[in-house]
């Protein structure tokens, strides 16, 4: 469930979401309580070379992943000639990575906006509900495409976790790739790997 009372930032007042989507969250990540020192492993941030203490939270519950599985996403991605065959791959993706919910964004640069074009684990009109998102705006997937960085909505006992990774080519951040995750996943980064090897792989795809 959704935090209470949230809206996607952006979205009309008319427009009636079943859930509130934390990717679109315009608030500030909430910070959990600092655990004890045994709680914490090391990983690299993705936006610093340095090595950084990250927390996982307790109910967190993360599943070796499936190289295999992976290397085939990556293959049927890479054959992948339009948007539709994009979509079954998705499915598979939000799968592997535990996902509730993906959605595909890309960057429209004349209109200064990004537009969802794929979404998986939602209800089918949700598409078509979701607004675009101006570049300049305080949420996640703009943060995460003007920043070209990977953006974190930390997860709780109120509502899921999130990751706004950016889809990445040598002109600058063309699109966002963003998970909805049960709250903690959103901090393994054996997930944000898999995830970042999956935006690179739709980068490419939107370069072709």
């Amino acid at each position: 469930s959704g935090r209470p009372g949230g809206r996607p930032a952006g979205v009309p007042s008319g427009v009636t979401l079943s859930e509130p989507l934390s990717w679109a969250d315009d608030r500030p990540a909430e910070v959990p309580p600092v655990p004890r020192e045994s709680d914490f492993q090391l990983t690299h941030p993705p936006d610093d070379a340095s090595v950084a203490l990250m927390p996982l939270t307790a109910h967190a519950s993360v599943p070796p992943l499936d190289l295999t599985a992976l290397a085939s996403l990556c293959l049927r991605l890479s054959c992948a000639t339009e948007l539709a065959q994009v979509a079954p791959v998705l499915d598979s993706a939000r799968g592997l990575l535990g996902a509730s919910g993906l959605v595909l964004w890309v960057r429209l640069a004349d209109e200064g906006c990004a537009a969802a074009v794929l979404t998986s684990g939602y209800p089918a009109d949700l598409l078509a509900q979701l607004p675009r998102v101006p570049e300049q705006s305080d949420i996640p997937v703009a943060r995460a495409l003007s920043s070209g960085a990977l953006q974190l909505v930390a997860g709780d006992a109120d509502g899921p976790g999130a990751l706004a990774m950016p889809l990445l080519q040598p002109s600058g951040p063309v699109g966002v790739f963003a998970l909805e995750l049960p709250a903690g996943l959103e901090r393994d980064p054996q997930l944000q790997a898999a995830t970042r090897i999956l935006a690179a792989q739709l980068a490419s795809l939107l370069a072709a």
